[in-house]
């Protein structure tokens, strides 16, 4: 089989490494290269980087002009495999494999269509999820499903998790997926419209905590938004990112939202919300580095009845 991978990201890694292990690939199209950082330094996607020792043909296209279409004529690709590419083909590229093209989604679509699929099921609160194959249509995530798997997700588990456990089984997907061209055994099947929801990207802005809240809403919220852009609140005028949290099981009376309740170097740092309380574990201060509760209680003065949160400051 003689594939054209389409991808960016440690999550389409994953993917082309397992492919580069079974099948012919004539070439990998990337992103441009964009600078990244304070310094704004040229960042190398780490699809880039495996392309470049693999000694793959690399293409980085700015805009899909003709010269480079032409290009992927010449190649005569089979097929086309798209993995968190983040731009929509055109008719004319997605005419040029011999049989078609294909995108592997981390969610179990038509739910969760849209740019991250992985952090909405988490801020939503879902118990599981999954990946879908599906073939490229002319609507971004709408095509017809060639394979899918429910994934169960874990207690507690954040984006970063999440992610690397679906990129691992949709890596397994796509490799079933293309023995199932080969064979000719697949049944594509239709997207049921009524059932299909779209998500946006994340913002950055959208990862402050308000809480009013109730603490399972946060909590989630955290996951979510974990590692990346991260979720945060204020303490003393300073941005906190929050990494890791837990709701308590009882409700605690406060008179304000976001009021330290209790610190406890074992427990945490228990904060007041619209309904139950929340332990925080892991946090992270502005300009510093990521630390257990207990570090941060040691290293800080922090005080009971304190309000977190950009308002209320003490």
């Amino acid at each position: 089989m003689k594939i054209i991978f389409w991808g960016n990201g440690e999550f389409a890694l994953v993917s082309l490494k397992k492919l580069a292990s079974r099948y012919q690939i004539l070439g990998v199209v990337a992103s441009p290269d964009k600078r990244k950082g304070r310094g704004l330094k040229i960042g190398i996607d780490p699809i880039k980087e495996f392309s470049q020792r693999q000694r793959f043909s690399i293409y980085q296209p700015e805009n899909f002009l003709s010269d480079f279409i032409d290009t992927l004529k010449k190649d005569e690709p089979e097929l086309f495999i798209v993995v968190n590419y983040g731009r929509k083909l055109t008719k004319e590229i997605l005419s040029i494999p011999k049989i078609y093209s294909i995108n592997l989604h981390p969610s179990l679509l038509p739910r969760y269509r849209g740019p991250a699929p992985i952090n909405w099921v988490l801020i939503n609160g879902e118990k599981k999820t999954g990946i879908s194959v599906i073939k490229i249509g002319e609507r971004i995530d709408a095509g017809e499903i060639i394979y899918q798997k429910e994934i169960e997700i874990r207690e507690g588990e954040n984006a970063g998790q999440l992610g690397r456990r679906l990129a691992e089984e949709g890596a397994l997907a796509l490799l079933e997926t293309i023995e199932l061209i080969r064979h000719k055994k697949v049944v594509l099947a239709a997207q049921n419209e009524k059932e299909a929801t779209y998500f946006p990207k994340l913002n950055k802005s959208d990862g402050e905590i308000d809480w009013s809240k109730p603490a399972s809403q946060i909590h989630n919220l955290i996951r979510g938004f974990t590692p990346e852009p991260g979720a945060f609140t204020f303490w003393r005028g300073k941005r906190i990112k929050l990494w890791k949290t837990r709701v308590a099981p009882k409700k605690f009376a406060s008179s304000f939202f976001g009021e330290i309740l209790k610190i406890d170097r074992d427990k945490g740092i228990l904060v007041s919300t619209g309904r139950n309380g929340l332990w925080i574990e892991e946090l992270q201060i502005e300009g510093r580095r990521r630390m257990s509760s207990k570090e941060f209680i040691i290293g800080h003065r922090i005080s009971e009845n304190t309000i977190l949160g950009r308002t209320k400051v003490s």
